[in-house]
């Protein structure tokens, strides 16, 4: 009897925010609802579609009882994503994208793995195909070593970062539901980057993380992904709004991490000041922009950042000048003259 019970109440709670994604959404839908493994729940999140979205999930809906649709003003995907996760009943999360679609025994492995270790955080790897490039052939990346048994996430994280195999993607990840709740994950609305901002706590507290090399989601990439699109002003304020959740974290949880961790993360906040420092500088020469960093971060952030971050700040043609030596040096003996982070 509690058996079959089990078998109607959702392990795993799939949440698929959904804006204007008609010609994708219901390959993505079917590769969940055709898993091997049946004990899931899908939450479709229609952000505000203007074309037949909605209507597609509704048709979803109405023939599997397993699917849940919710309708809302445009928001952006973290704010879709929130409000998925306060209606999951399922014991983990899986955040799905409404382009992507899954091998059909991607939730068979995450059952495998909470039976046999009941980890926080279970993994896995993917492939990239260029949509409408059907002979192209597919990439791998931000592939997931092969664990033999869980992991804490620290040790995770800094391997990927060792590996270079880092990905700023949560899709690569089933997280369990009892885990974001203790440690308040959630996403930041209003912000893009909101994976990256997301992913490296997430990550960084967990106590046990297993992943696998396999391959198991498949991403496309197209010409209206927001991969793909230029980004501006938005990209250099969430970058700043990154880098700085990044350092708050670390302020926070620096007494239980390693100085590998505390490094990498520094690191990894510092990269994304240059990645603003970059579109900003762009602006200024493209569009007469004049907004720089002191409008977005105080002076005592800026002195917070490395000597190389406050050195592009404060000079911005010098350093460009710097970039292209430090180019020509690495050409010429292989190695930049100075470590870019």
């Amino acid at each position: 009897m509690l058996e079959n019970a089990e078998n109607f109440y959702p392990l795993i709670s799939v949440i698929i925010p959904a804006y204007n994604v008609e010609d994708y959404i219901e390959e993505a839908v079917n590769s969940v609802l055709n898993q091997s493994f049946k004990r899931i729940e899908l939450i479709a999140v229609n952000d505000g579609s203007t074309d037949r979205t909605g209507e597609i999930l509704e048709s979803f809906r109405e023939n599997d009882q397993r699917v849940h649709v919710i309708h809302q003003k445009n928001k952006g995907v973290s704010a879709a994503r929130n409000i998925g996760l306060k209606q999951a009943k399922g014991t983990y999360i899986h955040f799905l994208d409404g382009d992507d679609k899954l091998s059909k025994k991607t939730y068979s492995y995450v059952y495998s793995q909470y039976k046999k270790h009941n980890c926080d955080i279970i993994g896995f790897s993917m492939e990239a195909f260029q949509e409408n490039k059907p002979n192209e052939k597919v990439k791998q990346f931000g592939k997931k070593p092969n664990y033999d048994k869980p992991v804490k996430g620290e040790f995770h994280f800094s391997t990927l970062i060792e590996r270079g195999t880092i990905t700023s993607v949560i899709f690569l990840y089933v997280f369990k539901k009892e885990y974001l709740n203790k440690h308040q994950l959630f996403f930041q609305e209003g912000f893009i980057h909101e994976d990256e901002m997301f992913i490296v706590p997430a990550l960084c507290l967990a106590n046990s993380v297993i992943t696998t090399e396999d391959v198991l989601l498949h991403h496309r990439e197209h010409e209206d992904s927001f991969t793909s699109k230029k980004r501006g002003i938005e990209s250099a304020k969430s970058s700043f709004h990154a880098s700085k959740l990044h350092l708050n974290f670390l302020k926070k949880y620096q007494h239980q991490l390693s100085e590998k961790t505390i490094l990498y993360i520094q690191n990894r906040s510092n990269k994304l000041i240059h990645l603003a420092l970059k579109v900003l500088y762009r602006m200024r020469n493209e569009e007469n922009s004049t907004l720089w960093i002191d409008d977005f971060l105080t002076e005592g952030e800026i002195r917070q950042r490395s000597l190389l971050v406050q050195f592009r700040a404060n000079l911005p043609s010098v350093y460009q000048l710097f970039k292209k030596i430090n180019h020509l040096f690495s050409n010429l003996f292989g190695k930049p003259f100075i470590k870019p982070y």
